[in-house]
């Protein structure tokens, strides 16, 4: 089945619905996020426990990675954080940012035109290998926040794919399926 890519949805929880009614969803169409689910919009949480109904029950046809909005620096800087409190309480803030530390920073969309490397904002100059992906721990936000930062924040200064695409996608055998890293 085809996959669709979707960048930024920043709690428009409507606009959510309305793309995924248009470009289909699992398991007819497989889907992949690509971070920033959060803050901005008004229905943060409404748009973040669409998402991951959907990931719950097609885990795999449905993906979502990390983006710089899904941490707790900048959701203490926009509005996530306090529509949490307002609508919920510090525990359900919590329990997101638990959610958000255990998304994979990156994904390889395998298509019949060669295999996708994707991420939120861009491979920095610190990247050199897939090892060097795979060595992060995506658990701790602010123990690599330099390498982190350069998968999730756009304008860091990256660089070519170059020999990252091959390393990543030797086990996937079907074609146009998404695999976290």
């Amino acid at each position: 089945s085809p996959c669709t890519v979707f960048g930024d949805v920043h709690g428009q929880f409507y606009d959510v619905i309305n793309i995924l009614e248009i470009s289909g969803t699992p398991p007819d169409t497989q889907c992949l996020f690509l971070g920033d689910y959060i803050d901005r919009g008004m229905f943060g949480i409404e748009t973040l426990l669409y998402l991951l109904s959907f990931k719950i029950n097609y885990p795999e046809s449905f993906w979502m990675i990390r983006g710089n909005h899904e941490s707790r620096q900048i959701t203490q800087n926009f509005n996530f954080h306090k529509e949490c409190l307002v609508k919920y309480s510090e525990d359900v803030y919590n329990a997101a940012m638990g959610v958000f530390d255990a998304l994979p920073l990156a994904a390889v969309v395998h298509t019949n035109f060669g295999d996708f490397f994707c991420v939120h904002g861009g491979i920095g100059p610190d990247v050199l290998k897939y090892r060097d992906i795979k060595k992060i721990n995506r658990y701790h936000f602010s123990t690599l926040p330099i390498l982190i930062s350069h998968f999730t924040f756009s304008g860091s200064k990256s660089r070519s794919l170059k020999d990252l695409s091959l390393l990543c996608c030797g086990q996937i055998p079907s074609t146009q399926r998404s695999t976290p890293i």
